[in-house]
């Protein structure tokens, strides 16, 4: 490897340390509580509020992180380990059902709560027995746990492969409202239904702006419609799903969100207009569903949205508030799910390789470069909040550690026994616990366990959900 020229490599320090954040970690949820006028992007004027503000603060409470520091101590010491609130996960149930009309069934996206104990958790507290699937791992799963108790909605097509071996394995798998999105995959699943001699449920994909499949228009849907309807001994309709994924998005494209909203509501009124009117006995059953909404729209779905067919509503992270969700602090959402890792090696003085005693001249005017912190394994796919007096090694780290940045969260260039730096004043010794908040729900099934707390104890452990495989061992990704 050619050697660097010294005066090259003081200039590329230099530049580090210029384009470097090199106080605290930095927070997105706490940037959220300092502005009040933060406004999630699926809300209209108005927004960020002083009990909005006052939601963040109590999410990050340092108290809180504390209390967990000493719990993981005495009960979990020594191991990474994913923790849930369930206070925070309640309070966040709480929220949703204050905001949620009453016209809207309430349907859990299991793909954001990566766990069966975790969703018999929520589905519990928020009253509700609808779930929303994405994989026939976690959906066996779910079969295996809940059977015929459940009202199981595909949130994208299953291949007819994955659900052929489920519809053998589980007699409840009858009853999951399968989704056809395409004239071909409506007719695999009528030839499913005879192979299997059952008589299956289908919802129809609708495309109501989103543009990722599904019926664009009403002969596209005639046509899906027209194959149910030559099976009908075989397929039942089971009702649409309509995803308004794209809604908050539309300012990007100089567009209005509220006016996509709007139009997304009448493109999915025109079809089940054009429906009802080609097959007027498919439409006249009282347990259809007509699901739309997630996360990022559902303080959109009060009891003022009248004028739309949607009588579902599935969403999951906003449960759980991952990083990518930080708007949700403006609605009075808490974060509920975190990374838990203990400081492997605690270094005086702070050093870096190639340039010794560089680090401790600049900590001389920048403190928080005195103590290096290498952590188990690193904060994966997680934004470090706690403590928050630490900072990335402004050398070594290769992103800025925030959720929703590009490249996200990840770590130093050393790979694993990830680097931050501190103060010698910070109270953070070998085994004490890093804690990290997850940028997405889903991340948290890299994991094989999450542990729930209750009032800042340990109360359970549960297995993360299988995603991909039907009567095989978890196999989970380790991140050190």
């Amino acid at each position: 490897m050619k050697r660097l020229d010294a005066a090259v490599l003081f200039e590329v320090l230099v530049t580090f340390f210029t384009l470097a954040a090199c106080g605290p970690a930095t927070s997105t949820l706490a940037d959220a509580a300092k502005q009040g006028s933060t406004t999630p992007p699926t809300t209209t004027a108005g927004g960020g509020t002083p009990k909005a503000a006052q939601a963040a603060v109590n999410g990050l409470d340092p108290m809180r992180f504390a209390a967990w520091n000493a719990e993981l101590r005495l009960k979990e010491p020594g191991r990474d380990t994913v923790l849930v609130d369930l206070d925070a996960v309640d309070h966040n149930i709480a929220v949703v059902r204050a905001t949620l009309g009453p016209q809207f069934a309430l349907r859990l996206v299991t793909k954001s709560l990566p766990s069966t104990g975790l969703i018999h958790h929520v589905m519990t507290v928020a009253h509700t027995n609808k779930v929303m699937t994405f994989s026939e791992g976690v959906l066996g799963e779910l079969l295996d746990d809940f059977g015929w108790s459940m009202d199981a909605l595909q949130g994208r097509p299953m291949p007819v492969e994955g659900a052929e071996r489920l519809l053998r394995k589980y007699d409840a798998a009858e009853n999951v409202r399968w989704l056809v999105d395409t004239v071909d995959r409506a007719k695999e699943y009528a030839a499913l239904a005879k192979r299997t001699q059952t008589r299956l449920k289908v919802a129809v994909e609708i495309d109501v702006g989103l543009r990722r499949g599904g019926a664009i228009d009403n002969a596209e849907l005639l046509n899906i419609l027209a194959v149910i309807d030559a099976n009908r001994k075989l397929l039942t309709f089971a009702g649409f799903m309509g995803y308004d994924g794209h809604v908050p998005y539309g300012p990007q494209f100089g567009l209005d969100s509220d006016a996509e909203f709007v139009a997304v509501h009448s493109r999915y009124k025109a079809f089940v207009q054009a429906g009802a009117a080609a097959y007027p006995y498919m439409f006249s059953r009282k347990d259809l569903v007509f699901n739309s909404g997630g996360t990022a729209t559902y303080n959109r779905y009060t009891k003022d949205l009248v004028d739309t067919p949607v009588n579902d509503m599935a969403m999951g992270s906003g449960f759980v508030m991952p990083g990518d969700f930080a708007n949700l602090a403006a609605l009075g959402h808490y974060p509920a799910e975190h990374l838990a890792t203990p400081v492997l090696k605690r270094i005086v003085p702070a050093e870096v390789p190639f340039i010794q005693g560089y680090l401790p001249q600049l900590a001389q005017s920048n403190p928080s470069l005195e103590v290096s912190f290498f952590m188990l394994s690193g904060p994966g796919p997680s934004q470090i909040v706690y403590p928050p007096q630490l900072i990335w090694n402004p050398i070594l780290s290769t992103g800025p550690g925030t959720c929703g940045s590009i490249p996200p969260p990840s770590g130093d260039a050393l790979g694993n026994q990830a680097l931050m730096n501190g103060s010698h004043d910070l109270q953070l010794g070998v085994g004490d616990f890093i804690f990290g908040w997850f940028c997405e729900g889903s991340s948290v099934s890299e994991w094989g366990s999450i542990t729930a707390l209750r009032n800042n104890v340990i109360v359970d452990t549960w297995d993360t959900a299988r995603e991909n495989c039907v009567n095989c061992n978890n196999h989970k990704r380790d991140w050190h």
